[in-house]
Formats: C-alpha cells, structure tokens, sequence
C-alpha cells in the first residue's frame, strides 16, 4: 500500500507566529535602545518625560505602521495563494466535468460525494439524486442486479487499498446499454489510511464493436478463404480430369485405328482357319481354341468402343419422360444371371425431361456394376433393389446390391476415368454416368459400406 506523505502545516499558521515576534522584537530593542540614548544625552527630569511621551507615541506610530505593512504584506500572500486556489478549483472542475470519461468521487463505505457532469448528462440524473446514496444504487447500474453486486464488491475491495478494474456496463437516460472499462481507485490520508475512492469509466462500446466486427470478419476470411481453395481444388481437380479426358480422347482415337485394322484381320485369319480344317479334323480342343479368340476379339472391340464413346462428345435430345414407366422398361431388358434377384419400387410419379438413349446407357451400366460386384461362388444373397422417389423439387433414382461393399480407400478413386477392381473393363462406367448427368443438371454419388453393398444414386432436377 502505497501512504501519501505528511501534509504541511497551514500557511495562516506561520502568519500568526511570524507578525507578533516581530512586534515583539521590535518593541524589546525600541525599548533598551531608545532609554539609553535619552539617559544619555537629557539630565532635566521633566524633559525626559516629555521625550519619553513623545517616544512612546513615535514607538506606537512606528509599529502600528511596521504591522500594517507585515498586515498588509502577508494578507497579499494569503490573496496570491487564494486566486491560485481558485484557479487550480477552476481548472480541475473544468478537467473533472468536460473529460469525456466517467468520474466521481466516493467514501471508503460507497456514499456517492461527486461525480463529473459526463456521467450524470449520460444518466439523464443531477447531483442532489445521486449525492449521498450508495454508488451501487445510483442510475448507472440499475439495469443488472449482478453488476450492482460486483460493483459493491469492487467498492469492498478499493477501501482495503487494492485497486480494482474490469469491464462492464452502464445505462443511459434513453436506455442505452454502453461497455465501459472501470476502474476504483483509493486516495490516502497522511497515516496510510483510505479517505476517498475514485470510481473512473471510460466509454469502450466502439472498440468492442470493433472487435467484434473483425472476429467476425476474419470468420468470414477464413470461411471464404476455406471456400476458395475448396474451389480451386476442385476446379485443379476437375481440370486434371478435363487434361485425362482429352489425353485419353488422342489416345483413344490413334489406338482405335492401329488396333481396329490388326483385329479384323487376326478375325479373318481365325475365319479362314476355321474353314481351312475339315469337319472330320475339328476336335473339341480346337473349337474351345477358335470360341476363346473370338471372345477375346470381341472383347478387344468392346473396349475400343468404349474409350470411343467415352470420348466422343455427346448430343443430348430431351423427351418429356414419365420417369417411373421409364425406368420399369429399363429393368426389364437388363441382362441378369438367374442368382440374382432384381426388385423395383418406383414412387415418384414424376415427369422428367431426359435423353432416353443416353439415360438408358447410364442406368445399364451402373446395374451392370451391382450385377459385378458379387463374388463367385459366394453363398449370400444376391439381390439388387431398383426405386425412384421425389425429393423435394427433385427425384432420385438409386440402384443398390447386397454385394461385399467397396472399401473406403477404393471408393475415393471409382469417379475416376480408368480406375477399376475388376479383371476386365476400362473403369468407365460411373465417370460416364457423371457426364451424362451432369448434362441433364444433375448429380451421382456413390455410397458403399462394407459387407453392406454398394448404393448409386441419381439426382435429377424435376425443372
């Protein structure tokens, strides 16, 4: 705790002491001196006494002059010191009263003794309400009795010697809540003990605003700069898709034509072979020979139509489709093995506008992926569910097996042109139903778990 220094002894103080020891003196040294000179130089008794007379009233002439001069001299001082008193009052009320902050004056117990005209124009209050009653009752707080607690707390605190500081806030006339720093601060005696608290507000609403405002803005920064690079990896995404699609498209057309013309002509060798042996000389081992490179050859050209029509770019032509009736047409020419179990329940009831061809295309090839996704010899039940429903302003179609699923690391790469698990085909099944989709305004997503199978689904706008 920090005690203010001993106060100075009152100036009118040394006034009192200072005029009549000088009197005093004055009178003492008159005395000796003026009697030994008149010894000295008068004999007649009676002119002595006259000249004493006229001594004594020179002595009282003399002195009542030298105290109105002392009088005179310290009351100027006393003067002096009251215009500097006054001007220093004048100048701290100016200070107290036209600063912007919030300031008042306390005792140790709380009792309100001053407080500046910043605070009470912002309370709409004047000082006779507020003088004299507990700092906690007064307009500022009457708004929370919470912070009518803390703040007799604060008060607690402050007239123990602490100084204490938080941040709260204060009520206007019009009922306008503001944020304020405060602070109490003690004031000292000459022993060290506490006679005044300073309670000090000041005004922070703007900068907690601001604060506010740019949390919330870096927020947003950081939303929107999430956002941008989630674009720019998808679009970097979507452009190393476009460079794949394109390459393959160049590849595909030069690999077409250098394989196309060797496999015509590996087919009519196999042609003229076949007709070369006769009946009698055909055994099984040379027919299994001839139906394996056919399938082979086949298979070959399967593939080339395939990369060739994935990279063709496709000319839609929409038809006004009732899409339930639709897809039950689909289903039912799907080539299935007689193991498997195909189910369809359609419930949308909705009109859409599609390329039947091209729609037909997707459908079957993703059917065509469940049908593959079991695993031969495998006992389990083997079945693929096919439904349409509306949601919302859309319809999806989704086509599910009961297959062994897809694991998590795999089904991350099946959007990908070229990428897949299985011993034959080019991997473009489900990047082609992307396009497809994506021309008609909507979306494929593929959700697989584990021993649970696969689910693909169509979203297809109803507009």
């Amino acid at each position: 705790m920090t005690k203010a220094p001993p106060a100075k002894r009152p100036r009118w103080k040394k006034i009192y002491l200072r005029v009549p020891l000088i009197y005093a003196g004055i009178g003492v040294l008159w005395i000796l001196f003026s009697d030994r000179v008149l010894l000295l130089i008068v004999e007649d008794t009676e002119e002595l006494t006259r000249l004493q007379i006229f001594k004594g009233w020179f002595y009282v002439g003399v002195t009542a002059l030298l105290l109105y001069l002392l009088l005179r001299r310290e009351v100027r001082k006393l003067e002096a010191s009251h215009r500097a008193l006054a001007k220093s009052e004048a100048k701290f009320k100016a200070i107290f009263n036209q600063t912007f902050q919030f300031l008042g004056l306390l005792t140790p117990e709380g009792k309100t003794i001053a407080a500046n005209d910043t605070a009470l124009n912002f309370a709409g209050s004047e000082a006779d309400k507020v003088f004299g009653k507990p700092f906690w009752e007064t307009p500022w707080w009457t708004h929370s009795a919470a912070i009518q607690e803390q703040i007799q707390h604060a008060i607690q605190r402050a007239s123990e010697g602490q100084f204490v500081r938080f941040e709260t806030t204060n009520i206007g006339e019009q009922g306008e809540i503001i944020d304020i720093d405060f602070s109490l601060k003690p004031v000292y005696g000459r022993q060290g003990e506490v006679l005044y608290l300073i309670p000090e507000g000041r005004d922070i609403t703007e900068r907690k605003r601001t604060e506010s405002e740019l949390s919330a803005y870096r927020t947003h920064l950081e939303e929107l700069v999430e956002e941008r690079t989630l674009d720019l990896k998808n679009a970097q995404e979507e452009l190393l898709r476009k460079e794949k699609l394109a390459t393959l498209g160049r590849l595909t057309s030069t690999v077409s034509h250098e394989l196309r013309n060797p496999l015509g002509s590996i087919r009519n060798a196999i042609y003229t072979l076949e007709q070369s042996i006769a009946e009698v000389q055909r055994t099984e081992q040379i027919e299994r020979s001839f139906q394996f490179a056919e399938r082979n050859i086949q298979r070959c050209v399967m593939v080339i139509d395939q990369l060739l029509d994935f990279a063709t770019e496709k000319q839609l032509y929409f038809e006004e489709t009732d899409l339930d009736s639709f897809l039950a047409k689909c289903a039912d020419s799907w080539p299935k093995p007689a193991e498997v179990l195909l189910t369809t329940r359609f419930e949308s009831g909705a009109k859409v506008n599609l390329d039947r061809h091209q729609m037909g295309l997707v459908l079957e090839k993703l059917f065509a992926n469940a049908v593959e996704s079991f695993e031969v010899g495998t006992e389990s039940m083997r079945e693929i569910q096919v439904a349409s429903k509306r949601v919302d302003n859309a319809v999806e179609i989704a086509i599910r097996d009961t297959g062994p699923g897809i694991p998590e690391p795999i089904l991350e790469k099946v959007h990908e042109p070229l990428f897949s698990t299985k011993g034959f085909g080019v991997g473009l099944g489900i990047p082609y139903a992307h396009d497809i989709v994506g021309k008609h305004g909507g979306v494929v997503t593929i959700e697989s778990r584990e021993d649970l199978g696969t689910t693909a689904t169509i979203r297809l706008p109803l507009s």
